[in-house]
Parts: structure tokens; sequence; C-alpha cells
């Protein structure tokens, strides 16, 4: 299944009209009511980004009462103006039949748009979706391509299910070379344990000289993939 949405604020202070930014810095130090007082107007004239932000605290019940069907409203709404956070979101709610009726299609609908735009975690979703034929017919090469963009922005499951995929041929020629240096990406990023016992499962299948250009590639990927985004806690 496609991940839960993260229930954060983004933080911005260029670019941003002056409620939205006073909202922002409220919500920062804690003061949701406040925050909410300075993001509604600004949702209601149409501000994407308030529009959002808005739907974080009702999802989350911050400074205001937990309400999903209103988190999903505002998502919806910022998701139609093309924030790609919000269609993330507003896709998980669809996928998930929370705060609104379950709808696979739509869901796809705005991973897809989210994924477009260079979401990583819409990226990855959209690639279990074609992995697993929901919404879809099943696409092994859609499957590899999303989870492709998704690990080259050090997204560790995506980086796993690419593995995972070069180790079986699925939606891309088999390739222990690279199944094993994938695995050894998501181990490094994120310490799953699956990705070290895979890779070493794979290591086992391969020859010396097959070995040691897995490695030079894993760590091209460890310069590109791992550390420009740190370490990121085992699931």
């Amino acid at each position: 299944m496609p991940r839960r949405l993260p229930l954060m604020l983004l933080l911005f202070s260029t670019g941003v009209h002056a409620g939205l930014a006073e909202g922002l810095a409220a919500s920062r130090n804690g003061d949701y009511e406040a925050a909410f007082q300075q993001l509604e107007p600004e949702a209601k004239r149409g501000n994407a980004e308030a529009q959002y932000h808005l739907g974080v605290m009702y999802d989350a019940g911050q400074g205001v009462p937990q309400n999903t069907g209103k988190a999903f409203h505002w998502y919806l709404n910022a998701a139609e103006l093309g924030h790609k956070q919000a269609q993330y979101n507003a896709a998980v709610m669809y996928n998930e039949g929370r705060g609104t009726q379950l709808n696979p299609a739509l869901a796809l609908q705005w991973f897809t748009k989210a994924a477009q735009q260079g979401f990583a975690d819409a990226q990855f979703s959209l690639g279990v979706m074609y992995a697993n034929g929901s919404a879809v017919q099943q696409d092994y090469a859609q499957a590899a391509h999303w989870y492709r963009k998704a690990a080259q922005q050090g997204d560790a499951d995506a980086q796993y299910n690419l593995a995972l995929l070069y180790g079986t041929g699925k939606g891309v020629a088999p390739d222990l070379v690279y199944a094993w240096a994938w695995f050894d990406a998501a181990f490094a990023r994120a310490g799953k344990d699956n990705a070290r016992k895979n890779r070493d499962l794979t290591a086992q299948r391969m020859t010396p000289a097959q070995l040691e250009q897995a490695k030079k590639i894993a760590g091209d990927y460890a310069v590109k993939y791992v550390v420009p985004f740190g370490k990121s806690k085992a699931p």
C-alpha cells in the first residue's frame, strides 16, 4: 500500500503573503490557534499554501478539532491549484477512504500529478500501484520507472523495491549487479535489515567480477542517492 501522508507543516520564509507567513510562524512556535486564525482567511482567498496547511491542521487536530473531512476538503482545493504535497495527501486519503469515499482511481490520478512534479513519496506510491495493478493495469516497467525516480531522490523503500525488480527481472532486464547496488543503497540509507539480507543473498549468486562491479556502482549511488539525503530511520 502507498505510505500514509506525513502530518507536518512546511515552513517558508520568503515569497508568501503576510497572513501566511504569520500563520506559519505561529505554528512553528506551537501557537496553533493563532496559526489557524491567520491561515483560514488566506485559504478562503484561494492561497494554495494556506489551504494545504489548513488541511494539515484539521488532519492532525492542531488548533482545531480533528476533522478528516475538512482536511480532505482543503487538501483537494490546494491540489487543484497544483500544490504537489496536497496532491499527494489527497491521493493518500482517496486510497484509504479517509475523509472521503474510497476511490483508488482518483488516488492514482493525484499520485500521478504529484509524481510528475517530482514528489518522491508520490513517485514511490505510484510505483506500488503499478506493481500491484491497483486501479491500473499491472505494469512492472512503469513501476520500475517510478521507483527509480524516487530512488534517485534518496527514497529507501523505492531503492529496495527497485532492487527487487532487478533481482527478479520484472519490468527491467534481470541484473544482479544493479540489484546488489540498490539493496546496498537502501541499507545505507535506512538500515533496512531486509535490504542487507537480500544484498548478501544476491552476492552468493554473483561472480567475484560482478561483485566488484556492484560495489563500484554502489559507491557512486552512495554519493548521489544516499549521502545527500542523510540516514533515515528504519521502519
